[in-house]
């Protein structure tokens, strides 16, 4: 019998290969449009994402799991954010899109709950948020 963290994981990868078959295409096609940049942003953070979560879910023990953990929160955050970029771009406000001070409203908490997550370096909290289930390693939320 197959176990279900195996599944898990091969199905995450799967998307992964999707998305990064994806990123390679608009590399390839024009890179030089704001959409374009932008959708590529979005499935750069999205292969953090799957990937890190595929490997989070076969991890050995709490302290790997949360390395990957901490590799994937670099999608789970920023993909929303450059979500918005994407929309903004995609309805052609484009004066609000080259001020300097909209992008730091639009990223800075963003990179803020990525140092919140990544540079914990309390024990107990990590031991807490990450279980070892029956599907693999698992958060909490």
């Amino acid at each position: 019998m197959v176990d279900i963290d195996f599944i898990y994981s091969v199905v995450l990868f799967a998307v992964f290969a999707v998305c990064f078959f994806f990123t390679i295409y608009f590399y390839n096609q024009n890179l030089h449009g704001a959409l374009n940049r932008s959708y590529f942003s979005i499935c750069i953070t999205l292969c953090a994402w799957t990937f890190g979560l595929a490997m989070a879910f076969n991890a050995p023990d709490i302290e790997t799991a949360h390395f990957w953990r901490c590799v994937s929160v670099f999608g789970w955050v920023m993909t929303y954010a450059l979500v918005l970029q994407f929309i903004l771009c995609l309805t052609d406000i484009g004066r609000i899109l080259k001020t300097w001070q909209f992008h730091s409203l639009l990223f800075v908490p963003s990179l803020a709950l990525i140092a919140m997550y990544c540079l914990t370096d309390d024990p107990a909290w990590r031991a807490s948020y990450i279980l070892n289930t029956i599907v693999g390693m698992d958060s909490l939320n």
